[in-house]
């Protein structure tokens, strides 16, 4: 008999083993695509504050948005708006002040990851 916690661990594996088959829409964005006898999804990934010359959008993901008939986002945005949601993003987001970024990461992983914001215009 299934459960619903089971119906959803299946549905998130098919979704993660999907992302593998996946391939990129277009180089440039961190939109990608898969496709299946049964229907197509577009996976977009992004950096959540955007800045305002990243508008408009490409025109590659402005075409997925036209093109879907749903969009699900990761988070619930109603609870994200919750005075304790904010409170607990607050409080997990950042590090403690004796903790760097730096000191969490390798050096190769954190040289590329300021490699990649820089090309991006991020500090």
């Amino acid at each position: 008999m299934s459960t619903p916690g089971t119906i959803r661990k299946t549905h998130v594996l098919v979704l993660l083993s999907g992302l593998f088959l996946a391939h990129p829409v277009y180089t440039e964005t961190c939109l990608w695509k898969a496709r299946s006898p049964k229907g197509m999804l577009y996976v977009l990934g992004s950096i959540h504050v955007l800045k305002p010359e990243n508008y408009p959008l490409p025109s590659i993901i402005e075409a997925a948005y036209t093109e879907s008939s749903n969009i699900v986002f990761e988070v619930d945005m109603q609870n994200m708006m919750s005075p304790q949601t904010q409170q607990l993003i607050m409080t997990k987001a950042l590090l403690q002040v004796d903790v760097t970024l730096e000191s969490l990461l390798s050096q190769e992983v954190y040289k590329s990851i300021e490699e990649e914001l820089s090309a991006l215009g991020l500090p």
